[in-house]
């Protein structure tokens, strides 16, 4: 255990903030005549020095997490705000832009300050360029193995997202991944649904999660040349994991033990335009009961592996920053949780305390740009020390891997010239994460707007996708990477005031859970055409007030027209069909699955007579494809001028 009588190695002391870029620059001046101590230069300097990590103790581990099939370098820019209940504010992991930076110590300008924060961003992001890259992320992987070459590499999940990789050659992507040298990993969604239609009786299985419909079969089965490991993950039974809890690791005579945590509320979810769905309790939630978040069993494991030998134990999580510091303070026994699934990385770890000591909680952030190096001092009696380095993987600062870009060449061979035509130019900074609307997002609210005639439209807060900068041409790949779920649809369909208020308070109690195990670890549902005040302080279904439909107050019986994506909504072809009789299987349209997407069923169907009228407006047809209507959108506007994000209004007890 990590115990309250070690230094705190997630406070620093003595670095410097530097609130302004010229002085920062000025300094650089000086440091040029020999004037600044080295240290402080570190962000500064090539990848010799950026990347040159003392050696620590006598373990080593490196972490990589959520690389969604990001192979290429890419602009992230981090949330410049994080609205989180009050109590939590001021801390990580809700601390960002500028008050990050204080709380660090890092120097405005420096690599980690562009990395970690929104702060100057365009600016940096000319001085250094794209940040991850899988033929970098390989490379640097080497470069810590030269000093450490017992270190394994630990890999958190969600490798494979639906985004451009996948498109040009599924199993070449995920054959990209295999190489990496990953020796321990959580299980994909895809591993997890095999196993768990494998253990399902015939009598249950309609029971099951349904089949990966973005990987292919023959792709998901090479996932299975890296073992993985889940404690929670289980049968219908109940009564046995259906992966190794744990794995036992031996380095310089040092006994490590490694269990693995699946995410327990990422649903299993399909893209439906859908006459069944109805309200759901959580908007974004979709809860398999084969993978709960158990305490009691996860200490019952930590104890088990302690007693046989285990002088140090790591998380390998899943479950979301948020849920990893609440799980830190009830379980005792972990020394290190690694964590992901929130895109949120932290430069340094929290130190939670328990009734026996001190949990450390890290998150390896996302998309590749990010290596984590743990070194630990294990001795006789456990864990003494350990130093905790999160590496920016600055693609300038680090020569790409020559295999692996060969590699990647051939993944995207066939769909190179495809993927990067040319469709618009954006006049602004194109981004996607934060709490409420990102421009990106204002983007494809508009074109679902226009492409529905909706009043509204919305999505869940959805926290991948790369940024673009001003001025640069938006390609197919930047679309397919945006949107990343696959062929998706657009639904439109018909909903009740009532019904859009209960989505609009779903989707805030999954943010503001005061439970941390309950929140989904994405963003506030995306929104356009409506306006409301938010209070993540109050009572669940009170949070949000005061809702405006263009300039009128949302109606609780009054029926608007709805755009949506990534949520389950009945498709306007299927309400008409419904009211004039059409059986409940003519009116479902083909739905395809997502991996570690939910979606928010809705329901709601206009009266009789509304959708008489609607018949002769709309004929019933296939929703269009969310990637048609971003496409169709762009050209049209061919210029995408400065986008403002839509932000309501914060309301404080």
């Amino acid at each position: 255990m990590i115990h309250t009588g070690l230094p705190d190695p997630s406070r620093k002391q003595g670095a410097m903030h530097i609130k302004d870029r010229r002085a920062f620059l000025q300094l650089l001046t000086a440091a040029g005549a020999g004037m600044l101590a080295p240290a402080m230069l570190r962000a500064q300097q090539g990848m010799e020095q950026f990347y040159d990590l003392p050696t620590f103790g006598n373990v080593s581990f490196m972490h990589i997490t959520d690389l969604q099939s990001a192979w290429k370098p890419l602009y992230y820019r981090e949330p410049a705000e994080q609205a989180a209940l009050e109590s939590a504010n001021a801390n990580p992991p809700s601390v960002t832009g500028d008050a990050l930076l204080q709380y660090y110590n890092l120097m405005i300008g420096s690599a980690q300050a562009y990395a970690f924060s929104s702060v100057d961003y365009e600016a940096s992001a000319a001085d250094y360029g794209p940040l991850g890259g899988i033929a970098h992320l390989a490379s640097l992987i080497d470069i810590v193995k030269r000093s450490r070459k017992q270190a394994w590499l630990l890999d958190g999940g969600n490798g494979n997202l639906q985004s451009s990789a996948p498109w040009a050659a599924a199993d070449k992507a995920i054959t990209l991944h295999d190489t990496l040298g990953i020796n321990l990993a959580l299980p994909t969604q895809a591993t997890i649904r095999a196993a768990i239609r494998t253990a399902v009786p015939a009598a249950h299985a309609s029971d099951t999660p349904p089949s990966d419909g973005g990987v292919s079969a023959a792709a998901a089965d090479q996932v299975g040349h890296v073992s993985s490991i889940a404690h929670n993950v289980f049968g219908p039974a109940h009564d046995k994991p259906l992966f190794a809890p744990y794995k036992l690791q031996k380095q310089n005579g040092v006994v490590v033990a490694v269990i693995g945590q699946a995410a327990h509320n990422e649903g299993f979810a399909k893209d439906n335009c859908d006459t069944n769905a109805g309200p759901g309790a959580k908007t974004d939630v979709n809860r398999p009961a084969a993978i709960p978040l158990d305490e009691q069993g996860l200490q019952r494991i930590v104890n088990d592996v302690r007693k046989q030998g285990a002088q140090a134990v790591l998380l390998l999580s899943r479950a979301g920053v948020n849920a990893d510091i609440q799980l830190a303070a009830r379980v005792t026994g972990i020394d290190v949780i690694l964590g992901g699934r929130s895109a949120t990385p932290l430069p340094e770890p929290i130190l939670v305390p328990n009734k026996k000591g001190k949990t450390a909680v890290t998150n390896a952030g996302a998309q590749g740009r990010f290596l984590a190096v743990l070194d630990l001092d294990i001795r006789k009696n456990g864990l003494v020390d350990f130093r905790y380095n999160l590496l920016p993987v600055v693609a300038g600062f680090v020569q790409a891997d020559s295999r692996m870009e060969k590699r990647l060449s051939a993944a995207y061979a066939t769909a190179d010239h495809n993927l990067s035509e040319k469709i618009a130019v954006t006049q602004g900074m194109l981004y996607r994460r934060g709490t409420f609307n990102g421009t990106w997002d204002e983007l494809l609210l508009q074109a679902m707007l226009q492409q529905s005639g909706a009043q509204i439209a919305l999505y869940p807060g959805y926290r991948w996708g790369p940024t673009l900068l001003a001025g640069v041409a938006i390609t197919r790949e930047d679309m397919i990477n945006q949107l990343a779920l696959g062929d998706t649809h657009m639904c439109s369909g018909i909903l009740s005031g009532s019904q859009i208020h209960e989505l609009l308070e779903n989707a805030a109690a999954a943010l503001f859970n005061t439970d941390a195990y309950e929140r989904s670890e994405q963003d506030m549902m995306r929104t356009a055409g409506l306006r409301y005040r938010i209070n993540p302080e109050q009572a669940p279904d009170k949070r949000i007030t005061d809702v405006m439909v263009g300039s009128q107050p949302l109606v609780a019986d009054e029926q608007y027209k709805v755009a949506t994506w990534g949520v389950s909504l009945p498709s306007e072809s299927a309400q008409v069909k419904a009211a004039h009789g059409v059986t409940e299987g003519e009116a479902t349209t083909q739905s395809s699955d997502l991996e570690s997407k939910e979606a928010a069923p809705v329901s709601g169907a206009a009266t009789e007579g509304e959708a008489k009228a609607e018949v002769q407006e709309m004929p019933a047809s296939t929703p269009p494809a969310m990637l048609d209507v971003v496409e169709s959108y762009l050209r049209q506007k061919k210029i995408i001028p400065v986008m403002t994000p839509y932000l309501p209004e914060i309301i404080r007890k």
